[in-house]
């Protein structure tokens, strides 16, 4: 006859297994990273602005417009020659030359801030990601850890089944079916655990492009925690060197257009002159 922990050992068995079923969809790292491009209108929202930043390179490229412009006096006349015969026209052709290379200085503040815009859409870009991939290797390890933990149930379910069949035949001692039904009580509760976490690890990592309320249904991971194509000494440089770079590109950016800004106000300072 099974103990009262024995039974309610078994009894979380069932409901466990009633939580873990197979899920009806996995995902990959690829298909979570463009699930989450998709959700997020900022990166449509990044081109839009690059793409504005760069036509208003060009035009500030542009020279002064020329002006052409049209005047008529007299149109009426004056007492007995209220004709329009009298009238004087004068057609004006003028524009504006600028002094102080103010043409090339403008275009440069404004390639300036278009590189400065690419870089900070690059490292918005690059946070989100890197963020989403950290959460989704989280919650893959966390499906690894309920796996392996299943395992471990599995095991010890075997393993109180032979001991319950020796201690009827009297070749274990009661301690031993004890120790085994802790077992798989410990075992049990662990699977229990390792459920949650993974809940909540899906639940974290399918934020990104879900809402609160969405069902989530049931979702599995595709991936291979042990796949290290990169040797591990030499990641964290990697990822060191990519965020050293960026940062880089965001101070020398940032440093260009001060720069242009400065050398726009001292060209301006210059002065133009109008023609007509």
């Amino acid at each position: 006859m099974k103990s009262p922990i024995t039974r309610g050992a078994v009894g979380l068995i069932v409901s466990l297994s009633t939580l873990w079923s197979v899920p009806s969809q996995a995902l990959t790292l690829d298909e979570t990273i463009q699930r989450t491009q998709a959700a997020h209108p900022q990166f449509r929202a990044y081109s839009a602005l690059k793409r504005a930043s760069k036509a208003n390179v060009d035009t500030q490229a542009l020279a002064p417009p020329l002006i052409l412009s049209g005047e008529a006096d007299n149109l009426i006349g004056n007492g007995s020659y209220q004709q329009a015969a009298q009238a004087e026209y004068i057609l004006a052709l003028s524009s504006v030359i600028e002094l102080g290379g103010q043409r090339r200085a403008r275009r440069q503040q404004a390639l300036s801030a278009y590189e400065l815009t690419e870089a900070q859409s690059k490292s918005r870009t690059l946070s989100l990601l890197s963020d989403v991939t950290r959460a989704y290797i989280a919650a893959l390890a966390s499906q690894e850890r309920l796996r392996i933990a299943e395992v471990s149930l599995r095991l010890n379910r075997q393993a109180l089944a032979v001991v319950e069949k020796r201690h009827q035949r009297g070749a274990a001692p009661m301690n031993d079916q004890l120790r085994a039904e802790a077992a798989l009580e410990r075992s049990a509760s662990a699977v229990a655990q390792a459920r949650l976490q993974l809940d909540n690890d899906i639940y974290r990592l399918t934020s990104y492009w879900m809402t609160p309320g969405e069902p989530r249904g049931e979702l599995g991971l595709t991936g291979n925690l042990f796949d290290l194509s990169t040797p591990p000494g030499q990641f964290p440089q990697l990822l060191s060197a990519v965020d050293d770079a960026l940062v880089l590109e965001m101070y020398a950016s940032k440093a260009r257009l001060a720069e242009a800004d400065s050398t726009l106000v001292q060209a301006q300072n210059a002065g133009s002159v109008e023609w007509r």
